[in-house]
Order: C-alpha cells, then sequence, then structure tokens
C-alpha cells in the first residue's frame, strides 16, 4: 500500500483566487507528482473551508480559505483529512460544518473530530488488499478539542490515546498516529514531548509525525518506529511580511 503524508494544508485569502481558479500548477508547482499512484494521500486541514466572516476570538490567526478548495484538493488526488488541530473552529461550528460539507461533496474522508470526546476517539481505518493501516490524529487542548458533551477535535491523553493505539494495532496490520502539537516555529521536541512520542510507539504505533511547529523538525528512531518532529507547511501561504525563512519548507513521508 502507497500512503503519501503532508502537514500542513491551509488555503487562505492569499490563495482563494488561484483555489477558485483551480490554477493547480500555480499552487503546487512539481510537488503535484508527489500524489500521484499513491492509496492513500493524507494532508492536515489547518484551518476551515468557509465564507463566514464570523471569526471567533483568540489568541492567533483565524484561518479560512474558499471552499472551493476542497475540489482543487479532490484534483490534486487528497483523499484523507486531519481534522484533530487548533483551527478548526476558527469560524466557530459553521466554519466546520461548511468545511465537512466541501469535504462531503467532494468525497474526500476526514477523521479526527466527533460530536463529543468519545466519537472523536474513532481511528480511521483503511483497507486494501488485505493490508489495513490505522490513523490516529490528535491534538494538544488548544481552543477546538472535543468534551463528554461537545463536538470538537481528538484531543490527546496520556491514558485514552495509548489505549486508542493499542486498539489499533490490535485491528490493523500498521498504525500511524498523527500528533498535533509541540511548540511553533522550534525544530526540537521538548523532553515530555519525546516521552509521549515513544510512549505511542511502545502502544503499537509504527510511525507518528507531528505537524503545528510550521517548520522542519529533527526525527528520530526509536525502537526501529520512525518519529518525525515537525513536517513543516506543505500549502500555507501568509502575507510576505509575517513569514519567517523556513515557512515554506516541508517533508512529506511516503
Amino acid at each position: 500500500m502507497k500512503i503519501l503524508l503532508a502537514g500542513d494544508f491551509c488555503p487562505t485569502e492569499c490563495t482563494d483566487e488561484l483555489f477558485k481558479s483551480k490554477d493547480i500548477k500555480t499552487l503546487f508547482a512539481d510537488t503535484v507528482s508527489l500524489f500521484e499512484g499513491n492509496d492513500i494521500n493524507f494532508v492536515n486541514m489547518e484551518g476551515t473551508l468557509t465564507e463566514s466572516d464570523g471569526g471567533i476570538e483568540k489568541f492567533g490567526p483565524c484561518l479560512k480559505g474558499t471552499p472551493i478548495a476542497a475540489e482543487v484538493m479532490n484534483e490534486l488526488g487528497i483523499n484523507l483529512v486531519g481534522l484533530s488541530n487548533n483551527h478548526i473552529f476558527d469560524y466557530g461550528i459553521k466554519g466546520y460544518k461548511d468545511t465537512v460539507a466541501a469535504l462531503n461533496e467532494q468525497g474526500i474522508a476526514y477523521t479526527g473530530f466527533g460530536d463529543n470526546y468519545e466519537d472523536a476517539r474513532k481511528n480511521y481505518y483503511f483497507e486494501k488488499n488485505g493490508e489495513k493501516i490505522a490513523f490516529v490524529c490528535v491534538c494538544e487542548s488548544e481552543y477546538s478539542y472535543a468534551l463528554p458533551d461537545r463536538m470538537g477535535s481528538r484531543l490527546y491523553d496520556c491514558y485514552d490515546t495509548i489505549a486508542d493505539v493499542r486498539e489499533a494495532k490490535a485491528n490493523a496490520d500498521k498504525v500511524i498516529v498523527i500528533y498535533h502539537g509541540g511548540k511553533e516555529n522550534c525544530r526540537y521536541p521538548s523532553p515530555r514531548m519525546r516521552k509521549l512520542t515513544h510512549a505511542l510507539i511502545d502502544a503499537g504505533a509504527d510511525l507518528v509525525t507531528c505537524q503545528h511547529c510550521h517548520c522542519i523538525g529533527c526525527s528520530e528512531y526509536y525502537k526501529g518506529k520512525f518519529i518525525c518532529y515537525g513536517q513543516g507547511n506543505f500549502h500555507f501561504v501568509k502575507p510576505l511580511r509575517d513569514y519567517y525563512p523556513h515557512w515554506p519548507l516541508e517533508i512529506v513521508i511516503r
């Protein structure tokens, strides 16, 4: 089975016109070929697809792009999206619903979100030719996480997530954990984060990749399993005045 894991994907108002004109060549240049011939092409949806102007009050930006971006994602070959992050509620419940409606219309699957805490904990499974892959997408507790009586993103919990990874391993050949957290613009994991990712491997994860830092992080092998501490931004265009030198850099995992 061929799988591609890309980092943060965030259509913004800077790129809306290119998405509306479906100018894939300008938007993605020579990365288009990376998505060809894969069974799964995964990105983290770092933002919302909505026309709403009702951004929430928060520290940091509210991120959105045109819902037409989902059509471009489908044409590019993206077929699985992670919604476990700190931006999916940037435009409230409406922004989330608009995003999901756009993805559903294009037949793009998503994971890492639920109607409540327990619902959000559902693992995503993909099976082909007798091989089964499990995806466990979790995020840190910032803005969007689900509660027992509130919809939201799948929250990392040091007990429940370990149990979820063990369950995934019992039901799949391989387990991929996408962890949305860490320190922004920092290439190096904290001691806590290393303990966390090692615990995920001990529980049965075959690969752990971390997103949210918006830069390419360091990596390591632990017990023969690969851990990436930052994939960077696959597609996240901001005004030039806001750019860091590392901002447009990205690695994909295949």
